[in-house]
């Protein structure tokens, strides 16, 4: 009699670790396409880091060229500027696109400016223009010309001397032929033997019963205020230019404290005839209150009477100190008449640039908006 075997087989519900574990082999060793994207993922996320490390050392290495090359351009400006002073020289550029000048600061000593004052935007070509040089036109009519070109002028230095001026240049040529730069040289070529020194300003003796405006032929404040009043509306009628500059002495109470009353107006009768010696025939000029001063300039540009007000800076710091007056400066505000502009609006105008120069630190001039 034959007998089966009968198995027993038990089945029973797989634990949560046993089902977790289940799911994981199915994710990684049952889909091979799976487990190559996360392979493919590893790899992108390696190249990333590592794209990322080379990035920041290319970033050090940039900087730190960077860095070397700015130490290099500053050793050759000073180098450029130590050579520019031991040959008098200054260079002048102009960029035909731009339409833009550039001075080197060489051009300071030529121009009478102190190799410490500030050599700001337009005084140069305030300079020229006030000397009715005109570089620009000059270098265009020379465009065609291949090679070097040179031409002479004299200029009003900001010092009031009068300069011979050798103007040497070149144009640069870009790739299409065409002048895309011109570079000059200038240099002083001025026979300083015969150099007319300027003229010495004396000092008259004090006189407490002469007045000091009287003697400098400077008008009181009330007729400088008259006049102003008058030329703001001739200006206003003919459509002329106008430029009105309040001149003050920077320091004045200490001065007077220090060296004494007689000093304090051996000083205001100083630069009132400096004053009076820099004025035109149309100028008008008069005293405002203690050390103060007002200047009109009449059929003014702005341009030309920045380079008379430096000048007149210039002269007052460098003629003052004598045996009677210590070496003074004076700070300065100009305006220039703008429309619908009236004497009060004017005035206070130059009165605010005025204060706005001796709080920048004196011996300065400030334009006003």
């Amino acid at each position: 009699m034959a007998f089966s075997a009968i198995t027993s087989v038990t089945i029973r519900k797989p634990t949560e670790f046993e089902q977790a574990s289940g799911d994981f082999a199915l994710t990684s060793g049952g889909s091979p396409i799976l487990a190559l994207l996360c392979a493919a993922l590893a790899m992108v996320a390696l190249y990333a880091i590592g794209r990322t490390v080379a990035a920041r050392r290319d970033v050090r290495r940039a900087a730190r060229l960077a860095r070397e090359r700015g130490e290099e351009l500053s050793d050759l400006l000073r180098t450029v500027r130590m050579a520019e002073s031991l040959a008098g020289v200054g260079v002048w550029q102009y960029d035909y696109a731009t339409g833009s000048q550039e001075w080197s600061e060489g051009l300071k000593g030529l121009f009478g400016i102190d190799r410490d004052s500030c050599f700001g935007e337009g005084d140069a070509e305030s300079l020229l223009y006030a000397s009715k040089i005109d570089l620009v036109a000059h270098v265009v009519r020379h465009r065609d010309i291949i090679g070097t070109f040179s031409f002479e002028f004299a200029i009003n230095s900001f010092d009031g001397t009068r300069r011979k001026l050798t103007f040497k240049a070149c144009n640069l040529r870009g790739r299409d032929g065409s002048v895309a730069r011109v570079v000059a040289v200038m240099r002083d070529t001025t026979d300083h033997r015969w150099q007319e020194p300027l003229e010495h300003v004396a000092l008259a003796p004090t006189n407490s019963a002469r007045s000091l405006a009287e003697a400098a032929q400077l008008l009181d404040r009330r007729e400088a205020m008259r006049q102003l009043d008058m030329l703001v509306m001739k200006a206003r009628e003919y459509d002329e230019p106008l430029v009105l500059a309040m001149i003050e002495v920077d320091r004045f109470s200490r001065i007077a404290s220090s060296h004494g009353g007689e000093t304090g107006e051996a000083v205001i009768d100083l630069i009132s005839r400096v004053i009076q010696q820099h004025l035109r025939a149309s100028d008008v000029a008069g005293r405002m209150g203690d050390h103060g001063f007002l200047w009109i300039m009449r059929g003014t540009t702005h341009g030309q009477a920045r380079v008379m007000i430096e000048r007149l800076r210039h002269t007052i710091k460098s003629k003052s100190a004598s045996d009677s007056v210590p070496e003074v400066t004076v700070s300065l505000g100009i305006a220039s008449m703008q429309q619908g502009d009236s004497a009060l609006s004017m005035f206070g105008r130059a009165d605010f640039a005025l204060g706005e120069a001796k709080q920048l630190g004196f011996n300065r001039v400030r334009v006003a908006a």
